[in-house]
């Protein structure tokens, strides 16, 4: 699934590998750095988090809070 994240400085598209209550697994060429906060829309959800870890394409963000089981129904 598509996902869109945003920094700061920066607009990005991504691919949905995982994810869950407290955060996501995302794809995606020139990831952002780890530390970096951002946010994350999924359709009708977004959420706030901090890049956790990168390698290579691929990143995981932490969440700042859970999503909701309903969000998370939703995005799958």
């Amino acid at each position: 699934m598509p996902v869109v994240c945003m920094t700061v400085t920066q607009t990005r598209g991504a691919l949905l590998v995982d994810v869950s209550s407290w955060g996501v697994r995302l794809r995606g060429s020139n990831p952002p750095h780890v530390g970096e906060q951002l946010s994350i829309s999924f359709g009708p959800v977004r959420a706030f988090g901090t890049v956790a870890w990168v390698r290579k394409d691929d990143f995981g963000v932490h969440f700042d809070a859970p999503v909701s089981a309903a969000d998370l129904r939703s995005i799958l």
